[in-house]
């Protein structure tokens, strides 16, 4: 392989993990909205203490 296709590959693999870590934060978040949700309906039925 020449100097140009192993840059190639690596960039080709950075991007690959940008994707995958931009998933996952993606997921993490959503994690974080339903919970802040099931806070929100506890705390309107005076079961939580928030």
């Amino acid at each position: 392989m020449t100097a140009t296709e192993y840059v190639l590959t690596a960039n080709c693999v950075v991007w690959v993990f940008i994707g995958m870590y931009v998933f996952w934060m993606s997921r993490k978040a959503a994690e974080i909205d339903r919970r802040i949700s099931q806070l929100e309906v506890l705390q309107e039925r005076g079961e939580g203490k928030v």
